[in-house]
């Protein structure tokens, strides 16, 4: 009787600790992307596949946009509809994951996106005034694409704020 306990807990330690394992904070589909180091993995998941025309590298994009690190803390909050982040999707793009992740999105699609520190900011991290995102941090990004810009539109005014 004893033995079969013990082996039934053995089983149950090892199903939690492999439905942990199962529970991260990854997303359901995979991109490898090629990089000067060697391939690296990251991976997205469509939280509302979207309606509209879709994102392609080189689109400049409207978009409400919240990032996180792994442990929760946010460092980007960009989700006021009226003052969207406007970016056009091309080499330069940091953090580069990014321009990997959102491609494929449809306008009015949301996505989050899972970016290893190698398509994140790296080994030098990122130290400016409040933010501070430590060297090597897995970011993650909800991204809610508004709309495609079309080209040759001007940028929006800055804002003006009264005392």
């Amino acid at each position: 009787m004893r033995p079969v306990r013990v082996m039934a807990s053995v089983v149950l330690a090892v199903g939690g600790a492999a439905l942990l394992v199962g529970c991260g904070d990854e997303g359901h589909t995979e991109i490898t992307v090629d990089t000067e180091q060697g391939p690296v993995v990251m991976s997205y998941t469509d939280l509302e596949p979207g309606t509209g025309q879709e994102v392609k590298k080189g689109d400049t994009i409207e978009a409400l946009l919240l990032g996180t690190l792994s442990a929760g803390r946010v460092f980007v909050n960009r989700q006021d509809p009226s003052r969207p982040w406007r970016v056009k999707l091309a080499e330069g793009l940091e953090p580069k994951g990014l321009l990997w992740g959102i491609p494929g999105m449809k306008v009015k699609g949301k996505r989050k996106i899972y970016v290893p520190g190698e398509l994140g900011y790296g080994s030098r991290g990122v130290e400016s005034g409040n933010l501070r995102i430590p060297p090597d941090a897995k970011l993650i990004y909800e991204v809610e694409v508004l709309r495609i810009v079309p080209p040759g539109e001007p940028p929006p005014r800055p804002f003006d704020f009264d005392d």
